[in-house]
């Protein structure tokens, strides 16, 4: 409603600034008789002719005489070549169509806008704030509110193909209704445009795995594979990938993915626990299978080529006193350019987890040569999303670093505590 005011208030500021010379003079629009001579062209070669003749009379390069007869034989000349006066209509007017366009210009401007212009992000934006200020109360309510938002998501996608973060959005809020065959198209069209990326492999593998009940099939396994070999420190790969191999009873790396795993958790926190029993049941299931255990150099999952990829930081995140957040709400820390917008390296869990130390480092990069190796400075991000999006928005909490550098010497720990709301 507010665009629309702004809209109109413009309009109404531009139609004046056009109209009001046009009222300033009668209105009238009537043709008008007068006269004027037809040899114009002719009097002012005379008067030019004189002129020239007055100024070689003044420098003395004619006398009075051939002045006068000069000037006697330009006056015959002009008698003889004018056709005398005559009468000539002209006509006053065009204020009523100076006035149509004034009026008219607006509701054109506001219908090529509509079409062109951005209003179905304005709109798209508006409808997540409306939902941050009124959540839904429940899963039915949330799958009611979230089909509305697909809809328009979905059309304004047709419009700009290449919008990811809204293509990311679409994704997000399609697997939360639990359509996860539009969810898995969408992650695929993120991953073509962002070869090999680990955070939407991760996504692609979560979506397959609970689309087909919680079971490892072989688009887990793969997506699951892509995500940790391009992000070796990343909980959710780690996790998934644990599960890909007790799957396949390679029950050591699924103790070796998982106890990487637990190493980036609160050893307190419900997360660290649930992954102690599945270490437990790995375990059990090794014994009883025959199995060896044993954590060797040949059994460890695949590390990076270099010391770069390792290079990175521990974040310490938590919250403070009086930050108002549900334990379900989403929480994204990352690493970007100082002042800059795009993810260099990004992590995603929800309130439930924290306080957590989460590692971001040079492998977890969305977009290959867009690492934090690739920048100068870098500031650390932990923000929360009620709406789930990367993107940030009014009523997010959030906590920044002071600028950083990149360590050569290897991981360098930091504390983020939120505590922040934006505007």
């Amino acid at each position: 409603m507010v665009f629309w005011q702004g809209i109109l208030v413009l309009a109404l500021l531009a139609t004046v600034f056009i109209v009001w010379p046009v009222f300033k003079l009668p209105f009238k629009h009537i043709a008008k008789t007068h006269l004027t001579r037809r040899d114009v062209t002719q009097v002012e070669l005379y008067e030019e002719h004189l002129a020239d003749m007055d100024r070689a009379l003044a420098r003395k390069e004619i006398d009075g005489e051939q002045y006068q007869a000069l000037k006697i034989e330009l006056q015959r000349t002009l008698v003889l070549e004018s056709d005398g006066l005559g009468e000539v209509k002209t006509r006053h007017g065009g204020k009523l169509l100076i006035l149509g366009v004034a009026l008219l210009a607006p509701v054109i401007a506001v219908l090529l806008y509509s079409h062109w212009g951005a209003k179905q992000d304005w709109d798209i934006y508006n409808y997540l704030q409306a939902e941050r200020a009124n959540p839904p109360a429940n899963q039915a309510e949330l799958e009611q509110s979230s089909r509305q938002l697909l809809l328009d998501v979905q059309a304004r996608l047709k419009q700009k193909p290449k919008n990811h973060e809204l293509r990311y959005l679409f994704a997000e809020r399609s697997f939360d209704i639990k359509n996860y065959d539009e969810a898995i198209a969408a992650y695929k069209t993120l991953l073509d445009a962002q070869p090999n990326s680990p955070m939407i492999a991760i996504r692609l593998a979560q979506t397959f795995f609970v689309r087909a009940g919680n079971k490892v099939v072989p688009e887990v396994a793969h997506y699951a594979d892509i995500a940790v070999k391009g992000a070796p420190f990343m909980y959710p790969a780690l996790e998934m990938s644990g599960l890909v191999a007790f799957s396949n009873n390679d029950y050591r790396n699924a103790i070796l993915f998982w106890q990487r795993a637990k190493q980036q958790l609160d050893a307190n926190s419900r997360s660290a626990q649930a992954l102690d029993g599945a270490i437990n049941k790995a375990a059990a299931a090794a014994v009883k299978a025959g199995v060896d255990v044993t954590v060797t150099a040949e059994a460890k999952p695949a590390q990076p080529d270099s010391a770069e990829s390792d290079q990175g930081f521990d974040v310490d995140v938590s919250l403070a006193e009086g930050v108002s957040a549900a334990a379900s709400d989403t929480v994204f820390v990352y690493a970007r350019e100082v002042g800059g917008k795009m993810p260099l390296a990004i992590a995603r869990f929800t309130v439930a987890d924290l306080p957590k130390v989460i590692r971001l480092n040079n492998s977890m990069a969305m977009a290959p040569g867009m690492n934090m190796a690739s920048v100068k400075q870098l500031e650390l991000v932990a923000r929360i999303s009620k709406a789930g999006s990367p993107v940030p928005q009014s009523g997010d909490w959030q906590a920044l670093s002071e600028a950083v550098t990149l360590s050569e010497s290897g991981i360098t720990a930091k504390t983020l505590i939120i505590a922040t709301q934006l505007p």
